[in-house]
Order: structure tokens, then C-alpha cells, then sequence
């Protein structure tokens, strides 16, 4: 079975979809629980505590600008909706990296 990657491209007043072939592995996940592990011990190491999902959303993160904007920019940080994917939680998550104590 191929697999087949939709682009919208505008053509002549109409909206066009093209079908680009990929090839296997093209699209390979990007953050394992490996990676957000190293991201959340990088977090603390750097700020001193642990990431809340607030802090790694960059929606909140313009909301409240200044400080937050800048630290969420400042690294490579999984969105909270990938972590949770992962994990099933964000709490989880936070204690495979930390432990529970």
C-alpha cells in the first residue's frame, strides 16, 4: 500500500490537491520517550524544576509572553499533546524522568 502526501497548491482561482508520493519511513516520529526524557532532565538542568505542560505550550507561552515566550523559544521542546500521546499522561511522563520521589 502507498502512502500518499496531500499539498493544496492555488491554480487559476481554484485550489488544487496534489498527490506527492512518500517514500517508507518518510514521516518517522520525531520525539520517543527517549528524547522527552532528555528534554524534561534539559528543562530542569536549565530552569531549575521540571516542566509543567504549561511551559512547553506555545499557545500559553504567547499568552502570558516575556519570560515564558522566551524560554519555550530558547530550546527544542515537544508540544504537551505529543507527550501525552506518549506517555497517557503528562504526570507520567514526569516521573519516568525524575522517579517518583
Amino acid at each position: 500500500m502507498r502512502r500518499f502526501d496531500q499539498r493544496a497548491q492555488w491554480q487559476g482561482g481554484r485550489v488544487c490537491l496534489l498527490q506527492l508520493r512518500c517514500h517508507p519511513g518518510a514521516i518517522a516520529r520525531q520525539w520517543t520517550r527517549e528524547r522527552v526524557r532528555e528534554a524534561m532532565r534539559a528543562w530542569r538542568a536549565r530552569y531549575g524544576a521540571a516542566p509543567s505542560s504549561y511551559d512547553w505550550s506555545r499557545t500559553h507561552a504567547r499568552r502570558r509572553g516575556g519570560e515564558a515566550l522566551k524560554r519555550v523559544q530558547a530550546g527544542e521542546w515537544p508540544a504537551p499533546s505529543t507527550v501525552i500521546d506518549l506517555y497517557g499522561s503528562w504526570a507520567a511522563a514526569v516521573a519516568d524522568a525524575f522517579g517518583d520521589g
